[in-house]
């Protein structure tokens, strides 16, 4: 139960996203930089924030993946000891 409130987390993240791109919001990283009149850049994070959300989705995939294999194979170890 604990993993789909986190996929609705994710959901409810990207779904965040979408809305404020439509809006006309832009993600950035804003980064310190003497050499700037403004003394900052601002470098678009779109495509970074969407990596980071693709991986952590395919790592949540692998960990159940792992955990079913776990279970199954202690069940297979339970099953020969007895």
């Amino acid at each position: 139960m604990e993993f789909n409130d986190k996929n609705d987390r994710m959901d409810k993240l990207e779904e965040l996203f979408k809305r404020k791109k439509r809006n006309g919001n832009q993600i950035c990283w804003i980064k310190y930089n003497p050499d700037l009149d403004m003394k900052y850049d601002v470098i678009d994070a779109e495509e970074d924030i969407k990596w980071m959300i693709y991986e952590i989705k395919k790592l949540r995939n692998e960990n159940i993946e792992l955990k079913n294999f776990v279970e199954t194979l202690r069940d297979q170890i339970a099953e020969e000891l007895k």
